[in-house]
């Protein structure tokens, strides 16, 4: 019960930092609830687990108010459909990474599309000089 109420904390929070609209942040507690009643979830995992175990309708509603403002930011996705927007949303997952840390190095193969939701990312050389710096968006 205590790994599932630090689960459901960690939405809560996510929710409220994302400044979801309290009529949706009901529903999904009320799903984690009901969920945990019926014996259908456990305790554990984190954030982009627990939102992955919501249902998709509500998981749709939720990662379009989250994510879609950050997405029409992006210049290359500025032109493209709603309809293809809303499927990309779907499949984004939020990482939070601190000063210092190596997200992807030249040369390796890419199997992720960073987008930069907040912060400053810098782009250093093999020799440590920052070659750019990018932002939100």
């Amino acid at each position: 019960r205590l790994e599932f109420e630090r689960l459901l904390d960690g939405a809560k929070l996510y929710m409220r930092h994302h400044k979801v609209p309290r009529a949706m942040q009901r529903r999904v507690q009320r799903w984690y609830d009901y969920s945990w009643s019926r014996g259908r979830i456990q305790g554990g995992g984190d954030i982009n687990t627990a939102l992955g175990l919501l249902p998709d309708k509500l998981r749709t509603e939720l990662a379009l108010h989250v994510n879609l403002l950050t997405l029409k930011k992006v210049s290359i996705f500025k032109e493209c459909q709603p309809e293809f927007l809303h499927d990309l949303v779907l499949k984004m997952k939020a990482y939070i990474f601190t000063p210092g840390d190596l997200i992807c190095r030249k040369g390796e193969v890419a199997r992720e599309m960073f987008i930069i939701a907040d912060g400053i990312l810098e782009v250093i050389s093999e020799t440590g000089k920052v070659l750019t710096t990018m932002k939100a968006g």
